[in-house]
C-alpha cells in the first residue's frame, strides 16, 4: 500500500479487528469481516455495514448482498456510505467495551482516513474511544491542525541521548567499529530513525503470538501499521 493511499490507516485497523493480515484468500477475508460485524450489529444492518467496511478494507463483497455497486460510480456517495458504516460499527463496538485505536506513521497517512477518524472522535465523543496517533514532525505540514477541534493532547518526544542512540544502533546492527558508531550518533542528533537505518544483523525468527485483546497489522507497507484493541474493563 503506497504512502497516502486512500484509507491506508483505517483499512488496516479493520483488518486487525477481523484478525486478518491481508494475505488471506478473498473468501476468508469476507467471512471474517462479516463475522466481526455480525457480532456487534443487529441482522438488519449487517449486510450494508459489512459491504462498505469491506470497501474501506479492500475486501469487496459480491453484488448479491447490499451492494456498494452504485456507490462505486459516485465517489461522494461512496465516501458517505463508508463513513456511515464506519460510525455504525465503531459505535456498536464501543457499546460493548472501551476501544483504543493506535495509528503509526500518520505523516504517511491519507486524508480519507484522517477524516473518518475525526468523524469518530466527533460523533462518539461520549463513548469510550481512545485514539493514539504516532507521527514524525512533518505530519503538521501534511495535515494542518490535525484534529484540532477534538482538543488532542500532544506529546513531543525529546531526542535520544548519545548512550541511548548507541544502544539502539547496537540492537539493530550489532557490534560496529567505534568510529562508525560515533559517526552515526553525531549524524543522528538524537533522531532514532538514523539508528534503525543501520544494517540489521541476522536474528533468529521470533515465534508468532496471537492475543484476543489486541492485534497488529503489518502488510505490504513495512512503515505503516494500525492497531485496534479492546481495552479491559479491569
Amino acid at each position: 500500500m503506497r504512502d497516502g493511499a486512500p484509507l491506508s490507516l483505517v483499512g488496516p485497523a479493520l483488518l486487525c479487528a477481523a484478525g486478518l493480515t491481508g494475505g488471506e484468500p478473498a473468501d476468508v477475508k469476507r467471512q471474517r469481516l462479516l463475522a466481526v460485524v455480525e457480532h456487534h450489529l443487529p441482522p438488519g444492518q449487517v449486510p450494508r455495514v459489512a459491504a462498505f467496511l469491506g470497501e474501506a478494507a479492500h475486501i469487496p463483497f459480491p453484488d448479491d448482498r447490499t451492494s456498494p455497486h452504485a456507490a462505486r460510480l459516485n465517489p461522494r456517495l461512496m465516501v458517505d456510505h463508508i463513513r456511515l458504516a464506519w460510525l455504525d460499527w465503531l459505535e456498536a463496538v464501543c457499546r460493548r467495551h472501551p476501544v483504543m485505536l493506535v495509528l503509526e506513521d500518520v505523516h504517511w497517512g491519507d486524508s480519507a482516513s484522517v477524516t473518518l477518524i475525526e468523524a469518530a472522535l466527533r460523533v462518539l465523543h461520549d463513548r469510550p474511544l481512545l485514539v493514539i496517533a504516532l507521527a514524525q514532525p512533518e505530519v503538521d505540514r501534511r495535515f494542518i491542525n490535525l484534529w484540532r477541534d477534538r482538543a488532542p493532547q500532544r506529546v513531543h518526544l525529546a531526542p535520544l541521548s548519545s548512550r541511548q542512540s548507541q544502544r539502539l544502533i547496537e540492537y539493530v546492527a550489532g557490534s560496529l567499529p567505534e568510529a562508525r558508531t560515533k559517526e552515526m550518533i553525531e549524524r543522528a542528533q538524537g533522531n532514532p530513525f538514523f539508528g534503525v537505518r543501520a544494517k540489521p544483523r541476522q536474528r533468529p525468527p521470533r515465534p508468532a503470538h496471537r492475543s484476543d485483546r489486541a492485534c497488529l497489522w503489518r502488510g505490504a507497507s513495512r512503515r505503516r501499521s494500525a492497531r485496534l484493541a479492546a481495552c479491559s474493563d479491569d
